[in-house]
């Protein structure tokens, strides 16, 4: 009986350990009176990654990522939940991609970050682009572009690195805008299942979680004021500037690498799975990060 009890006493001290081990790398930054950003920090090196989620996304799904880092001496891995997302502050304005940018600089100098790598993934990739375009990279180290865009729009897909055909905007709008306003929890399913190799119920069913965390308005607005986002010569501009990384999904493979060879030949390119394939194979996505970050020394 006794032995039991130990037993019983060291499991729920193992299990308030976890628990406080998991919460201290929880943290808010205070921007400003309205606005308290939600971020999650790893490891203990001087060098900071600090990773932004995509669209509706929130700082978990860079798990695998913060715990890759987690006893790191060399790099601090930080993740974000952009406004509206996750838990950071869902206010009432401030869904444009400039705004973005200007809240990612906030953000940095309220943590006095210095010569931060950037992983921008999805339209987290707008959020970065627009810093950059906004305050260069007098204090940027390295940029990897995570399965996103510079640029949203084009008036001819087969051939260019974008999202929407711009003559089709009024059907994406419908299935995307209109779609999470009137039936977020359905739409989020079905982004969740397009975004996974191995959309498995336990699997979709996370995703969607997160997904639900950013209320549909904020959704929407930042759906729309991605479409009008073009960083296209931001990015052009940064080859032989600093290392750039350009990491797709396979289905986008031969068109970026394409665009690479064009306009930014330096750049190192990658593809894998679909656009989770950080989260869903992390440790092949781990590797490559790795190999970046030595690039980026």
């Amino acid at each position: 009986m006794k032995k039991l009890v130990n037993s019983l006493l060291l499991c729920l001290l193992f299990l308030i350990l976890s628990h406080i081990s998991v919460n201290a790398s929880a943290k808010y930054a205070k921007i400003d009176d309205s606005f308290q950003l939600f971020y999650q920090d790893s490891g203990r090196g001087e060098q900071v990654i600090l990773f932004i989620p995509g669209w509706t996304m929130s700082s978990q799904v860079f798990e695998y990522q913060l715990a890759h880092f987690e006893d790191s001496k060399k790099y601090r891995a930080i993740a974000i939940d952009p406004r509206g997302q996750g838990r950071s502050s869902k206010t009432s304005s401030g869904y444009t991609y400039k705004q973005r940018g200007k809240d990612l600089a906030n953000f940095i100098n309220k943590l006095n970050l210095e010569q931060v790598i950037l992983v921008g993934w999805s339209f987290g990739a707008l959020d970065m682009l627009s810093y950059i375009s906004q305050y260069g990279v007098s204090n940027v180290k390295g940029v990897m572009l995570l399965d996103g865009s510079p640029k949203t729009m084009s008036t001819n897909l087969k051939g260019a690195w974008a999202w929407i055909d711009q003559n089709d905007t009024d059907l994406i709008r419908q299935s995307t805008t209109l779609a999470v306003l009137s039936e977020p929890e359905q739409f989020y399913q079905q982004f969740a299942q397009w975004m996974l190799d191995q959309p498995t119920a336990a699997r979709v069913k996370k995703i969607t979680e997160i997904a639900y965390q950013t209320p549909p308005f904020v959704a929407a607005l930042t759906n729309e004021t991605a479409s009008y986002a073009n960083y296209e010569d931001t990015l052009i501009g940064l080859d032989k500037k600093l290392p750039v990384y350009l990491f797709v999904r396979n289905e986008w493979a031969s068109i970026v690498e394409s665009w690479m060879k064009k306009h930014t030949p330096n750049a190192k390119f990658s593809h894998m799975g679909k656009h989770l394939m950080f989260w869903e194979h992390h440790q092949k996505f781990n590797q490559k990060l790795d190999e970046f970050l030595k690039m980026c020394n």
